[in-house]
């Protein structure tokens, strides 16, 4: 295992349980979430509202 991978090449190894056609990538959902939750943010709508005021910059 590499000694210095990146947060996004560990996110993406993670398994998406979600089925049918996901609207966003599970990887994108969760460096969002990490963000979001060292910038404070501690229940689901906070994490919701950083990510919506954060948009472009994620993009």
């Amino acid at each position: 295992m590499e000694r210095f991978a990146s947060l996004i090449d560990k996110l993406g190894r993670v398994t998406d349980p979600r089925r049918g056609e996901p609207v966003y990538p599970l990887v994108s959902i969760l460096f969002m979430t990490i963000c979001a939750v060292v910038a404070r943010a501690d229940d689901y709508v906070a994490i919701a509202k950083f990510a919506n005021t954060k948009k472009d910059w994620f993009a």
